[in-house]
């Protein structure tokens, strides 16, 4: 069950564009988890969209219930050291940021 969507929007897709969606757990409690989606333009990798969602576990009842053991297990790692979602774990680790040469610009 989702209860909270922040997304950062960088950059606009197009239509034809084929986009590629990563979801990797950031963090998962007894009941709850928090999840970091990047969407990428295909053809050049562009970074377009940064996703963070917080959810909470539901029974196949509709209530409220903890994480199966299994599943924090499979995830309990953490992401990946070289992902976007590590970054955000660790905020002192900044990614390089590339120059935008804007049209008519002499940069």
């Amino acid at each position: 069950f989702v209860r909270e969507h922040h997304a950062t929007y960088l950059r606009p897709a197009t239509f034809g564009d084929f986009l590629l969606l990563t979801t990797i757990p950031l963090r998962m409690g007894a009941a709850t988890g928090e999840r970091h989606t990047t969407i990428h333009r295909e053809s050049d990798g562009e970074l377009l969209t940064e996703v963070r969602t917080l959810w909470a576990w539901v029974r196949e009842d509709g209530r409220p219930g903890r994480i199966p053991a299994e599943l924090r297990e499979l995830f309990a790692g953490g992401p990946p050291a070289d992902s976007s979602a590590a970054r955000l774990m660790n905020p002192r680790v900044r990614p390089r940021s590339r120059a935008v040469r804007q049209e008519g610009s002499d940069r």
